[in-house]
């Protein structure tokens, strides 16, 4: 028990943050409280969803949890472009927000199919 609360203490430390701000911000600025949910809600289907799914895809077995969001952040950064860039250049899809999140969300779902088939294929296997 005591293993787990050390493996999420980096996730309930960004929820904490995360909350926090959420809660600050509006207060100290004139931004609303829904604005300020959309844009930490952007922030993690844009920075970080993509990529962590994608990390467990590329590294199944289990790693440091600041490598994996080190690792999410980065991916998610270099395939969150690439993604809206040839759905606009090859599939000539315009680049507005719905059009972003639902490519997005595709490619989130797709990685995460992809990781339940290589988790199925490592447990079959014995790997």
């Amino acid at each position: 028990m005591k293993n787990d609360f050390r493996k999420d203490k980096y996730f309930f430390g960004a929820i904490v943050l995360i909350t926090f701000l959420a809660v600050f911000i509006p207060l100290s600025t004139k931004i609303g409280f829904l604005q300020t949910l959309a844009l930490f809600t952007s922030f993690f289907l844009l920075m970080f969803l993509p990529g962590y799914i994608w990390s467990k895809v590329f590294f199944p077995r289990k790693i440091n949890p600041l490598l994996r969001l080190v690792l999410s952040v980065a991916l998610s950064v270099v395939s969150v472009p690439l993604v809206e860039f040839y759905s606009n250049f090859l599939l000539k899809i315009p680049i507005n927000r719905m059009s972003v999140i639902v490519e997005i969300s595709i490619f989130s779902l797709l990685g995460l199919l992809v990781f339940l088939l290589v988790r199925k294929n490592v447990r079959t296997n014995g790997n």
